[in-house]
């Protein structure tokens, strides 16, 4: 999924840019390796899940642009006030042939005195992958995912990711794909071993020099050797003691 977040007041200009982005996930491509670790390349025609249409299957892709028919042509000869008009008014997909609220992927709603929707100040797109899970194995099961449909989308948090970083765009793009909350948990937690791993060292050197006393004796220093189950001994003055010597 994507979202745009308009920065200007011209709204056809937005549609533009979200077409520019259309095109190119959908040209969008990815490398894996398969169960018999071959490389392997997935289009998104390949990952998307395919729904049957008046026209044949087609991949599930939901915007505003649908009622369109994502063509250039028209969307670049468009007026703002038709846009909103068209959408207030249509309820079946002309490429599904399906009812369909096109008001649902506009965010943050903008009504006139009638009730009518003449601005929005965000826009949502939305592509559809399917897995096949009886193909799935060991974590893949659990994980509910492939390394095909992985890789996929991937590259399409990639693509969005470079798209926003294109200079002079009238909006700003937000991607969000099933894999995301994976990747950033991912990368909290591995940010985080290192903070972890040293704050034990810091612990351990406080133990050390704070707790214990300054001589070989009663540093409270525990060597990885001993013959407790553990693998330690401590060293303790009580262990530390003289022979006796009897005269006799």
């Amino acid at each position: 999924m994507a979202v745009f977040m308009s920065n200007s007041s011209r709204f056809q200009l937005l549609l533009q840019e979200m077409l520019d982005l259309y095109e190119k996930i959908n040209a969008t491509t990815a490398q894996y390796k398969d169960k018999n670790d071959e490389e392997k390349t997935i289009s998104w025609d390949e990952a998307c899940l395919k729904i049957p249409t008046p026209n044949g299957p087609r991949c599930t892709e939901r915007s505003i642009l649908e009622i369109y028919k994502y063509d250039r042509a028209i969307i670049e000869k468009l007026k703002d006030e038709d846009i909103f008009q068209t959408v207030n008014s249509t309820f079946t997909s002309p490429i599904y042939g399906s009812n369909f609220d096109y008001l649902t992927t506009l965010g943050k709603p903008v009504k006139n005195d009638q009730d009518s929707q003449i601005g929005a100040e965000a826009l949502r797109m939305r592509w559809m992958i399917q897995i096949d899970v009886g193909q799935l194995t060991g974590d893949e099961k659990t994980e509910r995912v492939d390394k095909a449909t992985l890789a996929w989308e991937s590259a399409f948090v990639d693509t969005v990711d470079a798209f926003t970083k294109e200079s002079e765009k009238e909006s700003e793009v937000f991607q969000n794909a099933a894999r995301s909350f994976m990747d950033a948990t991912a990368d909290a937690i591995l940010g985080d071993l290192q903070l972890l791993f040293g704050g034990y060292v810091l612990v351990f050197i406080y133990v050390i020099l704070v707790l214990g006393r300054r001589n070989l004796v009663e540093i409270r220093l525990t060597p990885l050797t001993g013959e407790n189950p553990m693998g330690q001994k401590s060293l303790h003055r009580d262990n530390c003691h003289k022979d006796k010597v009897h005269l006799l």
